[in-house]
């Protein structure tokens, strides 16, 4: 978790730098180590968004609420649907429609118990 906390802090570093490529390089090299984190998902779909890569957000969005389904927090769900808002298509308002409602449920069990 040390390495993935040092390359998250760089990954920070280049998105605050503007350097959108850099940055999500940095994403696809935690990602084939399987070192992914929330934050991790969502700092990628902004890189993206921010290179005009609209589908390929949309997908990651898509995969964060997939791979996060249990472990998800109310206010990553609650993020997730923001992000998906943000962008102008069909398919991505599903996605922030599913992020929402995880979001509810998420929130919903944590009153009933």
């Amino acid at each position: 978790m040390l390495f993935r906390s040092a390359l998250h802090a760089r990954m920070k570093k280049r998105l605050r730098e503007r350097q959108w490529q850099r940055a999500f390089d940095i994403w696809k090299h935690l990602r084939q180590q399987t070192l992914t984190s929330p934050e991790l998902f969502l700092d990628a779909v902004y890189c993206l968004t921010k290179m005009q890569q609209t589908r390929e957000a949309v997908q990651l969005l898509d995969e964060s609420l997939r791979t996060y389904k249990i472990e998800g927090t109310a206010s990553f769900f609650g993020r997730v649907g923001d992000m998906a808002l943000e962008i102008d298509n069909p398919t991505a308002q599903q996605v922030a429609e599913r992020a929402y409602k995880s979001a509810i449920a998420k929130l919903s069990s944590r009153v009933t118990q």
